[in-house]
């Protein structure tokens, strides 16, 4: 089982769902469409699930990017275990995973385009 990243307006991310802290399907939609280009750009999966957005198979290379990412949509960038990850100082799973494949643009391959878990 992988470690998964979570975009989320929560404290915890087990705690998206919240009304006030919900980043809403059609909201992740949108801002995917904006930014499609950083995402592919990005080599991991994305989705929409309970109020927050996934990404798994995140790259160390990309927390940068991924931090910058959920600062656009007013979010933070948390790991499984609760740790908040903030430019510069990426916390997440120490052995930071690989991609599989190395390639680019999982996002369209792994979940349609921008598909709900």
């Amino acid at each position: 089982m992988g470690y998964d990243l979570h975009i989320t307006r929560a404290e915890s991310w087990e705690d998206s769902g919240a009304e006030d802290m919900l980043i809403s399907e059609e909201e992740w939609r949108a801002f995917a469409d904006a930014h499609i280009g950083e995402l592919d750009a990005i080599a991991a999966g994305f989705f929409w699930f309970e109020g927050r957005v996934v990404v798994r198979g995140a790259r160390r290379e990309d927390a940068d990017r991924l931090v910058g990412l959920a600062a656009a949509l007013g979010a933070r960038l948390v790991g499984d275990e609760g740790e908040v990850n903030e430019p510069g100082a990426f916390r997440s799973w120490e052995g930071a995973a690989t991609s599989r494949d190395g390639s680019r643009g999982r996002l369209r391959r792994l979940f349609g385009r921008f598909g709900a878990g």
